[in-house]
């Protein structure tokens, strides 16, 4: 917020609410997920004065890395695909040596129905694919060829987009799986268009997905950090060698006394000259 005017010094220690600051701030973020983190790293980065406040005790939102007796695991989202605003965010955190990536010729696997299913990594592969059923094969086929309703409002979450595409097996059965391990996401309440833009865009500005899929010209690649080397393939899925976690942390690291934890926002007031924002915390 532009000449935001929080009730709370410039160093870490708390202060009674409604108390005055030391100085107003240029910025003020709430909210220390991936996109809290990262907007404020950049604000700063920028030279402007920030506060980034988080409510709970950690950072990184749903992104929660576990470690025991050498061994890593996710309780979040598992990995990422490589996006270049991505990679070159891990590359100004000094972290591009830290990236992993699965070996793309490896087969990947869905649960369902109690048993492991090789997923099918090609349209020609999808034919003989156990994950889908002969009905559910016939409506992804449908939705290919460019027989899709149209969408119910400006805004629809990814089970609604996907299943007026190709039917509800393709989301259960490989969308879902997908946003869990990427997005520790909801189907119901994540944005298709956030988590998907590209696929929205190509509907609305060709008329359907495969319509858009066909004709739209290969837009080329943003470019990439040199640090990234070799570039990963297109779809490829990667991670940080001591999890996920590891890069909140680094953006944290690098915010220092700009981050507050364990704030919790209670009111926003417009001051005329900027915003007072008043929290509720029980640090010292």
């Amino acid at each position: 917020m532009p000449d935001s005017s929080p009730p709370f010094p410039a160093d870490s220690s708390s202060t009674p609410l409604g108390s005055a600051p030391d100085h107003p701030l240029s910025a003020l973020v709430i909210g220390a997920g991936i996109t809290g983190l990262t907007l404020a790293w950049r604000l700063q980065q920028k030279g402007l004065s920030v506060r980034l406040t988080e409510a709970g005790s950690e950072v990184g939102g749903s992104i929660i890395t576990q470690s025991r007796q050498g061994y890593i695991w996710e309780e979040g989202p598992n990995s990422f695909t490589p996006a270049p605003a991505l990679l070159n965010l891990v590359a100004d955190l000094g972290l591009a040596q830290d990236l992993v990536w699965a070996d793309g010729k490896l087969p990947r696997y869905v649960w369902w129905d109690g048993q492991l299913l090789p997923i099918p990594l090609s349209p020609p592969a999808v034919v003989g694919s156990t994950v889908l059923s002969i009905g559910g094969k016939l409506r992804a086929l449908r939705g290919l060829l460019g027989f899709v309703g149209f969408p119910p409002g400006p805004e629809e979450s990814v089970r609604q987009f996907f299943g007026r595409q190709f039917g509800s097996e393709v989301v259960e059965r490989l969308v879902i799986p997908f946003v869990s391990g990427v997005y520790a996401g909801d189907a119901d309440q994540l944005s298709a268009r956030a988590a998907f833009a590209r696929f929205a865009d190509l509907e609305e500005r060709y008329g359907s997905l495969f319509a858009g899929l066909w004709q739209a010209p290969r837009l080329p690649k943003p470019p990439l950090s040199p640090q990234i080397n070799p570039a990963p393939r297109r779809g490829q899925l990667g991670s940080l060698r001591q999890g996920l976690q590891q890069l909140p942390q680094a953006l944290a690291d690098q915010l220092g006394s700009s981050l507050s934890l364990e704030w919790r926002a209670e009111t926003l007031t417009a001051t005329g000259t900027g915003y007072a924002v008043t929290f509720e915390t029980l640090r010292d």
